[in-house]
């Protein structure tokens, strides 16, 4: 490929984890691995032996995934003089903002599938820390990202853009729940299980009995209702399995917090305002994430659950779940009351 304008390779943001800080350049990958002696030894050591000393070899990365891509990164770095490469690193990409279309998605991947589950009430707790930032990106900014990133590639070095909102437009954790719950319930899917309502729990102890509790324990009685019932449906407890075991996979970015620093966005934006690129937006710190987090709710239903919308049908689920959550709770409330007097009665004989 003599003529090659650019390469442009997609890295992540996360491939530093064990730094707090993390600018647009390359660092060392910890632990300290010489990629040519890495890729060889992957050849040569059997794969049931090579997955076993995986934990040992990661070091600070949560998952194999953040470790490979920055040896990838080693990998780019080292052919800077032959080829023209550029390096986008995304965050936690999200459903579109605008382009093609307003909260489209087409996988339920990371935290897409956390929030598709939220709004179907199969998820009442989450591990991670609510104050802390979460780093969601739209993928048609980063997508904005990777075609003017394009235009930087000249041989000799590697520029590096963080495609993230960290630092220009910050969103908590907390928020983002709080939002999704709010459209979820406006907006309630017709494969609703139960009322839509979670909790952030830093305890992984709390957590797990929370999950026995409320996703286990449910899932179940679903379970033996269909089966007595003779209803062909799918099974819940498979899924709670499914979906607790995403959610400790994901535990390392939701209970820790990084700091991408993004200098090229202000590059971007000079570009963008000198009319270099007419079609694309960049303005990050204008996004609304009240509008966004709506778009992103009607876009998990429509694209993923293939769901379509009337008001009529809104509001007769609305209604029934109203409802419903209203007999619970007061379910609740009287079996609270008779354990209190129970409690009583036995503190006074006692």
């Amino acid at each position: 490929m003599s003529l090659l304008k650019s390469f442009v390779y997609v890295s992540t943001a996360y491939c530093n984890p064990g730094r707090k800080y993390v600018d647009e350049e390359i660092y060392p990958t910890l632990p300290p691995v010489n990629w040519k002696y890495f890729i060889d030894c992957t050849l040569k050591i059997p794969d049931a032996y090579f997955n076993s000393l995986a934990n040992y070899i990661k070091g600070p990365h949560p998952n194999t995934y953040t470790f490979t891509k920055s040896i990838a990164e080693q990998i780019v770095n080292d052919y800077k003089h032959f080829l023209p490469i550029v390096i986008v690193r995304p965050s936690i990409v999200t459903a579109a903002y605008r382009e093609p279309y307003p909260g489209w998605i087409d996988n339920i991947q990371g935290i897409t599938g956390i929030m598709m589950e939220i709004g179907k009430g199969s998820i009442s707790s989450i591990l991670g820390d609510k104050n802390i930032i979460c780093d969601i990106i739209p993928v048609d900014y980063v997508v904005t990202s990777l075609i003017m990133t394009a235009q930087r590639a000249v041989k000799g070095k590697v520029f590096i853009c963080n495609s993230t909102s960290g630092v220009t437009n910050p969103i908590t954790w907390h928020r983002l729940g709080c939002l999704t719950l709010k459209w979820s319930r406006i907006y309630p899917t017709q494969k609703l299980y139960m009322y839509p309502y979670f909790k952030y729990r830093k305890s992984y102890i709390l957590h797990d009995l929370a999950v026995y509790m409320l996703h286990y324990l449910p899932a179940i009685v679903m379970d033996l209702i269909s089966m007595f019932s003779r209803r062909k449906r799918k099974l819940v407890l498979p899924i709670a399995r499914k979906f607790r075991q995403a959610c400790l996979a994901g535990k390392c970015f939701s209970l820790n917090e990084w700091i991408f620093m993004s200098e090229s966005s202000y590059y971007y934006e000079k570009m963008l305002n000198d009319g270099s690129f007419p079609c694309l937006e960049w303005a990050l710190n204008t996004l609304n994430y009240d509008t966004y987090i709506r778009q992103f709710v009607l876009g998990i239903q429509m694209y993923l659950h293939h769901e379509q919308f009337s008001e009529n049908s809104r509001w007769k689920i609305t209604r029934w779940v109203t409802k419903s959550f209203s007999a619970c709770k007061t379910g609740i409330i009287l079996i609270k009351l008779l354990l209190k007097k129970q409690l009583k009665m036995f503190l006074e004989i006692y």
